[in-house]
């Protein structure tokens, strides 16, 4: 089971002209802007995802197992792995090897040699400022030195499923070696997005990280700018979350992000994304915007099965008052889909089971067969289909099938052939007994009848 009025010729060729115009005008009113292809939406960066996460649905993708440097997107893996291995209450040292080799232009939280700082402001420093020494000093203090924790870092990404992705260090700076996917930073999303502190770091706007032993309060603002006007107004975007930057020369602009509107939260990556020259335009905001908002247009919940409709009808045996059970579905289906999603186009191949022996009573749930879901191409599951309502028997119609079940056994059929073919062989020595009696009485009579002559 799946899914005029004529212009009369006095009508002027200039009338008959503009109400064709203004008929096509019209039609095209009715079209809404969001009734657009997936391929439509158009996505500069050279790298990109967009995912549902809920349902894991691809609403987008681009190039998303391409190898890529991730520049500061590495951080997101360092800032699980604090999560999932540190403390963040305990205090933290600053020590002269955390700091070596850290390039002097790069992002920084101004960390100074024995500087004592807690392992959660660390957090803040490395998610909101982008320093990588923080990267650093909380590797150090996780792992004991930079390296091992590198190779954590590796490690859990092979735990994660990240086939594409090999860290070299903690930061993102551009070094050989070091690269992943968009595909495989989403799966690492997902696993810090298990830690509520996370998300809630990622959008934070700015931090005063309080002072230490080296150094006075110091006030940090994110480098995304959809989630904060206070650097660059033009990218705020009210539905964003989250979740992190990423820039180098080499890796182009990044950015992670995460959106929810009206009930549906969304993720972004995009990777190699460039500056517009003219404009001034950094793309990968851009991009990350026009995505959320193409799919926040374009893609709702729909139903691609409901629990309430009826799917098919099985024949039942020895039914009272009739002879098949409607069955539907054991639950409800939901899935993200296009707007203009038509439930008709949704492939259905069922199977009931034991179909020609099905015999009442059935119990109202009961489940009798199954029913597998294919929207183009993809599978939405195998549900089970139950009856709808229960189904007594007719007592009359089940008696008189055991009576035909018990007449249909075979040693009842040899029975009944052997018990008949006694009965043959009875009449038969019936008859000949009979037979020969009559012969027998016939002679008596005729030697009684001779002697009577001779006398």
């Amino acid at each position: 089971m799946k899914k005029n009025t004529y212009p009369t010729r006095r009508t002027s060729f200039r009338s008959s002209f503009f109400a064709s115009v203004l008929a096509v005008l019209l039609i095209l009113s009715f079209i809404h802007p969001s009734a657009q292809a997936i391929s439509d939406i158009e996505v500069n960066s050279a790298r990109a995802l967009l995912m549902e996460p809920a349902s894991g649905e691809v609403l987008y993708a681009k190039n998303a197992d391409e190898h890529a440097n991730p520049a500061s997107l590495t951080k997101i893996m360092t800032a699980l792995l604090v999560l999932e291995y540190g403390n963040l209450n305990e205090m933290v040292t600053v020590s002269t090897s955390a700091l070596e080799g850290l390039h002097p232009a790069g992002s920084s939280a101004d960390m100074k040699i024995g500087e004592e700082m807690s392992l959660n402001h660390l957090l803040y420093c490395i998610l909101i400022t982008s320093g990588n020494d923080a990267c650093n000093v909380a590797a150090e203090h996780i792992a004991g030195s930079v390296p091992a924790f590198v190779n954590l870092m590796n490690t859990r990404a092979k735990e994660l499923g990240c086939e594409n992705t090999h860290f070299m260090n903690t930061h993102g700076l551009t070094q050989d070696d070091h690269y992943t996917t968009v595909n495989d930073i989403y799966k690492i999303i997902l696993e810090a997005l298990k830690h509520p502190l996370f998300l809630e770091i990622c959008n934070t706007a700015s931090i005063t990280i309080p002072a230490t032993n080296k150094s006075e309060e110091r006030y940090f603002y994110t480098t995304n700018h959809l989630i904060s006007p206070l650097k660059v107004p033009d990218y705020l975007y009210p539905y964003a979350k989250g979740i992190k930057t990423g820039y180098t020369s080499a890796a182009g602009h990044c950015l992670a992000s995460s959106a929810e509107k009206n009930g549906l939260f969304l993720i972004s990556i995009v990777m190699g994304a460039e500056k517009e020259e003219e404009t001034g335009r950094i793309m990968s905001f851009v991009d990350t915007k026009n995505l959320f908002e193409w799919a926040f247009s374009n893609f709702s919940y729909q139903t691609v099965i409901s629990s309430k409709e009826p799917i098919v009808e099985a024949k039942v045996r020895l039914a009272q008052d009739t002879d098949y059970v409607v069955l539907n579905t054991s639950r409800s289906v939901e899935a993200l889909l296009p707007n203009d999603f038509d439930p008709a186009d949704v492939e259905r191949e069922i199977t009931i089971y034991n179909e020609d022996e099905i015999t009442a009573p059935i119990t109202k749930g009961q489940k009798l067969g199954e029913i597998s879901l294919t929207y183009k191409g993809r599978n939405y599951g195998t549900l089970g289909l139950v009856a709808l309502n229960s189904i007594q028997r007719d007592q009359v119609l089940y008696y008189m099938d055991r009576v035909e079940q018990f007449m249909a056994q075979k040693w009842v059929r040899i029975a009944l052939f052997g018990l008949a073919a006694l009965l043959v062989i009875y009449i038969i020595i019936v008859i000949i007994y009979n037979s020969r009696r009559r012969r027998q009485q016939r002679s008596s009579r005729y030697q009684g009848n001779s002697r009577r002559r001779r006398r």
